[in-house]
């Protein structure tokens, strides 16, 4: 892209995906330091004053590419910081939404990584207390067979009943937020990217 020049985010973002492939080929294995004896670099033969305006041309070329992506990246994210977009009820910058999803997001998966780690290890040791339950209600009962066991089965309940203590739902409203917030982002961005203009 040249000075100044109207794009969309899209073709923008589309830019800078083939610059950074270029960039990476360009940087990959350029030699910006070698050794010369009588005027000849030994490496390749060139004659140092070649090598020398070679090489003053790359690092001014890599520095220009560098400073480029710097403008149309500022040129996005000032565009992003003025673009107000709905989410349900609420309305943020994209540049909010951005931030959002770059540094929450991944936290709000976390919790819900190590929560579902503990309700899978609390929902066994709920199964296991379960089942050692049964047992004392089948221990106790068997040889009771003609009495009247409510007394007995209240006691044992209070005894020796688990109860689980669930965030089962809270995991659901937390996998909700983050797929609705990803889904929406996605959307918005593809929308708003097609149609919001820079200046780069």
């Amino acid at each position: 892209m040249s000075q100044n020049n109207v794009t969309t985010i899209a073709r923008a973002l589309v830019s800078l995906k083939h610059r950074n492939e270029k960039f990476t080929d360009h940087v990959d294995g350029q030699v910006t330091a070698t050794v010369a004896k009588k005027g000849i670099v030994t490496r390749n033969g060139m004659p140092v004053k070649e090598y020398r305006d070679l090489l003053e041309n790359y690092k001014t070329s890599i520095m220009d590419q560098l400073d480029q992506e710097f403008i149309v990246r500022k040129a996005i994210a000032e565009s992003n910081a003025k673009t107000i977009i709905k989410f349900g009820v609420k309305e943020i910058s994209i540049a909010d939404a951005l931030l959002f999803k770059q540094h929450i997001i991944p936290k709000y998966k976390a919790i819900i990584n190590e929560a579902q780690k503990w309700e899978r290890s609390a929902q066994n040791t709920y199964n296991e207390e379960y089942r050692n339950y049964e047992r004392q209600i089948v221990s106790y009962t068997e040889n009771l067979k003609d009495t009247d066991n409510t007394e007995i089965l209240n006691s044992l309940e209070k005894q020796f009943k688990p109860e689980m203590i669930s965030s089962a739902e809270w995991i659901k409203e937390l996998e909700e937020t983050v797929s609705s917030f990803e889904m929406e982002l996605d959307a918005v961005l593809s929308e708003s990217n097609a149609i919001t203009q820079i200046t780069v």
